[in-house]
């Protein structure tokens, strides 16, 4: 028996030979899988098409493939009352919405979830377990790692699963790494060392999206020595993707090469940092390569959207900064009073429009009098 531990809400594990005391349920049959659902027919359904573009996804990305007709078992509950029912017999008073738990024989190999809504991710995360141990009984763990939170990371709604969705960790690996990047001597031996599952994830998302195509040669070659039916033990399995990996270069300066990735592509938080620090010096078209990246993460995030606003108004792009005070006026609903109306209606007052710059400043003044009335007083005085 073999635990992963996740922050997710399903558990892998043999609970269908418990069942449970609820009504019969239903069982759905799709091209890879089997739900058995006690939370009705439609949400039975919904979870075996979704597994099903999850299935799809994890074979487009990976290029690897399940044995012919491989059918996947899933138990659907209807809540977590029910859930925790029938997977406690398993794990006792562990059980809880952050275990997993798989068997290595594959007929026992079976995917339970509760019925809750909202949580592609975690199907994903879970989803790709499932069927990656089906194909590869004993990966190496930053790999079987990494993967899973890779495509927990991206989600399971995004349609062409490009990276960059949330680079969710890249922060932190970045902090922690400081000058020196991953650890490679011991991230890539058979076990993944206690806390080193987001260097896991970083690792494997820079070998699957860096533009030197000697990584991802690499990694496809391991992926194809994993799969291969003569593969035996993560020991083994450890030593062949290492030596895979020495054969491009030498592990620090792989981990140098890691490392200048992720700062060229850091998270969220570092992205929005860098660009108030440029704006803070109004450096406008620096700040503006900062925002283009942090709303690739994050398209409709409205004080993100105000920035870029501000930071294509301190390039003299009045256009495209009211563009974009127009999308925050959509998105950001908790906005100031009257900053919004203030940045259009300086915008508008740039570009000569005169009724919207009077539009706005008026509006502006009305909405936040304290703040906004001196600052408009001049220039609505100074329209034709």
């Amino acid at each position: 028996m073999r635990k992963v531990s996740t922050l997710m809400f399903f558990l892998l594990g043999a609970s269908w030979l418990w069942g449970s005391d609820e009504t019969a349920p239903v069982v759905i049959h799709s091209t890879h899988y089997e739900v058995t659902s006690w939370a009705g027919a439609v949400d039975g359904q919904r979870a075996a098409d979704l597994l099903e573009s999850l299935y799809a996804r994890f074979e487009a990305v990976l290029q690897i493939s399940t044995k012919p007709n491989a059918v996947f078992k899933v138990n659907l509950y209807a809540d977590k009352k029910s859930y925790l029912k029938a997977v406690g017999p398993l794990v006792g008073p562990a059980a809880s919405d952050f275990v997993a738990l798989s068997f290595s024989d594959p007929q026992r190999n079976v995917l339970d979830a509760w019925n809750a809504p909202d949580k592609e991710s975690s199907w994903a995360f879970q989803g790709f377990l499932q069927w990656f141990w089906s194909i590869v009984p004993h990966p190496p763990a930053w790999i079987e790692t990494g993967l899973a939170y890779y495509f927990w990371d991206i989600g399971g709604k995004q349609p062409d699963w490009q990276f960059g969705t949330h680079r969710i960790f890249a922060d932190d690996v970045l902090a922690a790494w400081g000058d020196k990047g991953p650890d490679l001597e011991h991230l890539l031996g058979p076990k993944l060392p206690a806390g080193k599952e987001k260097d896991a994830w970083a690792f494997v998302t820079f070998l699957m999206n860096t533009s030197d195509p000697a990584y991802a040669r690499a990694f496809g070659a391991i992926l194809a020595d994993l799969s291969n039916p003569a593969s035996t033990d993560a020991q083994t399995n450890s030593s062949l993707a290492l030596a895979r990996l020495k054969s491009i270069k030498p592990l620090p300066q792989i981990a140098q090469d890691c490392l200048d990735w992720w700062k060229a592509h850091p998270g969220f938080g570092s992205l929005l940092q860098q660009a108030e620090n440029q704006l803070k010096v109004q450096k406008g078209r620096l700040a503006a390569g900062f925002l283009a990246q942090a709303l690739e993460l994050r398209p409709n995030d409205g004080p993100v959207l105000y920035l870029a606003g501000l930071a294509a108004y301190e390039a003299q792009d009045f256009p495209l900064a009211e563009q974009f005070y127009q999308r925050a006026q959509t998105f950001w609903n908790e906005a100031p009073a009257g900053l919004l109306d203030y940045a259009l209606g300086l915008t508008a007052f740039q570009t000569k429009d005169w009724i919207q710059a009077r539009t706005h400043l008026e509006a502006a003044a009305k909405a936040a009098p304290a703040t906004y009335t001196s600052l408009t007083q001049p220039l609505l005085a100074g329209l034709p």
